[in-house]
């Protein structure tokens, strides 16, 4: 019998994190849009300190200030068995402002010395990983999962199979997208026509561990039950939707009446989306559903809004203790063809 699987935290930075709405970005150069989920007032610096934010991009500081609110908020106690926590990061490009920035400077700095080479590492996409778990102390195994907007679900995927062939016992996992004029452009010229939800950036880390391993009386507040990752290739998306639901569902051992959330991520095209959510509506008549739209809350943060997703509706069970023992589907389309649904079922204990 596997091993059962329990998310005892989490942690989000951006505008859903901090509560804030959309907002106005500033930027020293051009933006392509004038409205984005961005948080004003967050500050590397503070968060960090200057040491560790002075080198490094926006897409580590966003995955470290995580990292933080995650292990403090599972009371993550690292050090006594820092050989057996590790890392799994969601991201699609790392950071593509630390990556423009460092080949930009080397056709404008002056010669000899025309890049400063400690910035090389930002242009690795496993940079942000790579930092989070030195800051952490985490030994153990070390991972950068590239999907798009599954990247969220890709990295649990991942993550659920790290620790159930026990190279692990606890991970940090989650998925990261930064806002910049680099990746705003970025995302812009590469957008389904039609698609005009406000760009967003956001990280978010849960804190994943084995049950068998977690130390006695340990809080959790979901159990991760399935993760599936699937192609929807069939024409109509509302009989894709419903049929990988119903996979997910099944490798779970769930049935439909025991789901009191959902939450869905499109890929931007309006009408498609639509039949997806239609089609998952199918599995589950009760009107009472919760549905959750985490675009709404933190816009289009693309490698993150499945990480996103997964917080939203813990933090939905934190707030509501009826939802012990009911289970959430949380599912993620992209637009080549990849979907990725993880199910969770949520504890009882506060």
């Amino acid at each position: 019998m596997p091993d059962t699987l329990l998310i005892t935290g989490w942690g989000q930075v951006g505008p859903a994190g901090a509560g804030s709405a959309g907002c106005r970005p500033e930027a020293a150069v051009p933006l392509p849009v004038t409205r984005a989920f961005v948080d004003p007032g967050l500050d590397p610096v503070k968060r960090l300190g200057r040491g560790t934010a002075r080198f490094i991009d926006r897409t580590t500081a966003l995955t470290l200030m995580a990292c933080d609110e995650a292990a403090a908020d599972a009371d993550l106690r690292i050090e006594p068995m820092a050989e057996r926590v590790g890392v799994t990061l969601g991201t699609s490009c790392g950071s593509v402002a630390g990556t423009a920035e460092f080949i930009r400077d080397s056709f404008v700095n002056e010669r000899p010395h025309m890049v400063n080479p400690i910035k090389f590492p930002n242009t690795v996409i496993n940079c942000a990983a790579s930092h989070a778990a030195i800051r952490m102390g985490a030994k153990a195994i070390n991972t950068t999962v590239s999907g798009g907007r599954v990247s969220g679900l890709l990295a649990m995927r991942h993550a659920q199979l790290t620790l159930r062939a026990g190279h692990a016992d606890a991970l940090l996992v989650g998925a990261v997208e930064e806002f910049t004029p680099e990746n705003a452009w970025t995302a812009v010229r590469g957008r389904p026509r039609g698609d005009d939800t406000p760009l967003g950036e956001a990280a978010a880390m849960l804190v994943l561990e084995r049950a068998a391993a977690a130390r006695p009386g340990r809080r959790s507040w979901a159990e991760l039950l399935a993760v599936t990752v699937q192609t929807f290739g069939d024409p109509d998306d509302r009989a894709a939707s419903h049929r990988l639901g119903r996979a997910a569902l099944a490798a779970a051992g769930v049935p439909a009446e025991e789901v009191a959330v959902v939450s869905l991520s499109g890929t931007g095209d309006p009408h498609a989306d639509a039949d997806r959510r239609r089609g998952l509506a199918g599995l589950f008549p009760d009107p009472a559903m919760r549905w959750r739209d985490a675009e709404s809350i933190a816009g289009d943060c693309y490698s993150a809004l499945a990480a996103v997703q997964l917080a939203d509706v813990l933090t939905l069970r934190r707030r509501d203790p009826g939802l012990a023992g009911r289970s959430a589907l949380v599912a993620a389309f992209d637009e080549t063809g990849v979907a990725a649904m993880a199910v969770l079922r949520f504890s009882g204990s506060e």
